[in-house]
């Protein structure tokens, strides 16, 4: 992951001996090796990275790992996950409880599966329900029986194979509970 930092001084690491410069404007500075901070960095650049699933679909990228998608659309959102990069993971958290279509997040593929699984509370009675990382992938938040009943459910996809994606959460759900997992 590359990261910018806004400095206000120039360093010059090319010697043994380190020089510094003041400069009229921030810049970026390259580090071609070790990098070491005696004392406190501070990074006021960096914000957290959001997405919305405020639409009925939602295609992030590799680029946009690490981010958390908040789903926020009361007819639910299909998000299809980006090819399989191992150390990818995206965060998904309900924002607004959908009230006619599921959330569905779904691999990109026919050959790429979810692994692990998913804690739905009812009424404080918890049930596990497991992705095979063979057959399933997609998640599937009804609002009811599959989970995302409740503001606040999350899970967390994470890429350990070129062919799989790791899935831990805990969602809430009520009603007959169902399996939030499917093979489409």
């Amino acid at each position: 992951m590359t990261t910018s930092l806004d400095i206000s001084r120039q360093v010059n690491l090319s010697s043994n001996a380190i020089e510094c410069q003041d400069l009229d404007a921030s810049g970026n500075m390259t580090v071609a090796g070790n990098l070491t901070v005696t004392g406190t960095l501070t990074n006021t650049g960096a914000a957290p990275r959001i997405l919305t699933a405020n639409a009925a679909t939602l295609a992030p990228t590799a680029v946009q790992s690490g981010s958390t998608i908040i789903l926020s659309r009361l007819a639910g959102s299909t998000i299809t996950l980006p090819a399989p990069v191992v150390g990818l993971s995206f965060d998904f958290v309900v924002g607004i409880v959908n009230t006619s279509v599921a959330y569905k997040v779904i691999t990109d593929a026919s050959t790429t599966f979810l692994a692990g699984g998913v804690y739905i509370d009812k009424a404080l009675a918890i049930t596990r329900y497991d992705a095979d990382g063979s057959t399933i992938r997609s998640i599937n938040l009804n609002g009811t029986t599959t989970g995302g009943l409740t503001v606040g459910d999350y899970f967390r996809l994470k890429c350990i194979t070129a062919t799989q994606w790791s899935i831990e959460g805990t969602l809430s759900a009520s009603g007959t509970l169902a399996t939030p997992f499917a093979t489409s």
